[in-house]
């Protein structure tokens, strides 16, 4: 089923509903308020789980882009370091990766962190590299291995909000028919008895006419002057 764009909608119609019974006689529609009550409650707490996961995802977007902030700058440092060495300053990584600086930074993320510690394993091997460069070259595997974890924490995330709010928007027919099945049976109790137990329930809302729009009149051609 399609993803809920508005459950505020289904949480403050019913939050409203279920108040304006309080302040009327329900006895005849207690059947039928119960489910609703029982509907309403168990959207209200599933809603409650997908806002704890939505803050919960939040929380790994941001891990996840401090993390990749880090393995790129431990690119460009590890970059300049190598360029010291004397490998070529425009392509530094000559002979250690396949990917430039600019290049390696361009992949997803995923495919960076293998990348780049495929190179800082080659530089670490390497006998040109000065020490300096192998330090870096250790900080970037540890950096890549960060942002890999962070990687999986975000779509782990991802598909725990997702599972959450599938599970609240199933209940939304539930929701919509025990409303709909309170709403019939207090239209009957009000036809039956004459109280106005559905107007009070279901208020209807009226909207202000619309001022109709009067176009100005087409002006002819001028007279033409004797």
């Amino acid at each position: 089923m399609n993803t809920l764009e508005n459950p505020g909608f289904i949480t403050s119609t019913g939050d409203r509903l279920l108040e304006a019974a309080k302040s009327v006689s329900t006895r005849d529609l207690r059947p039928e308020l119960e489910r609703f009550r029982k509907a309403h409650q168990a959207f209200v707490a599933l809603d409650a789980k997908v806002a704890a996961r939505r803050e919960d995802q939040h929380g790994t977007y941001l891990d996840h882009g401090e993390q990749d902030a880090a393995a790129e700058v431990l690119i460009d440092e590890l970059a300049m370091s190598l360029a010291i060495d004397g490998f070529p300053r425009l392509s530094p990584f000559q002979g250690l990766s396949t990917r430039t600086p600019v290049a390696l930074k361009k992949l997803a993320t995923d495919q960076q962190s293998a990348a780049s510690i495929s190179l800082a394993l080659a530089v670490q091997k390497n006998k040109k590299a000065s020490a300096k460069s192998k330090v870096i070259a250790k900080k970037l595997i540890a950096a890549s291995r960060a942002l890999q974890a962070a990687g999986k924490k975000m779509s782990t995330a991802q598909n725990a909000t997702s599972n959450e709010r599938r599970n609240r928007d199933l209940l939304v027919r539930e929701w919509t028919k025990a409303r709909a099945l309170l709403k019939l049976k207090a239209k009957f109790l009000q036809e039956s008895t004459g109280e106005g137990v559905h107007d009070l329930l279901f208020p209807v809302t009226h909207k202000k006419p619309r001022k109709p729009v009067i176009p100005n009149p087409v002006e002819g051609p001028a007279e033409p002057t004797p």
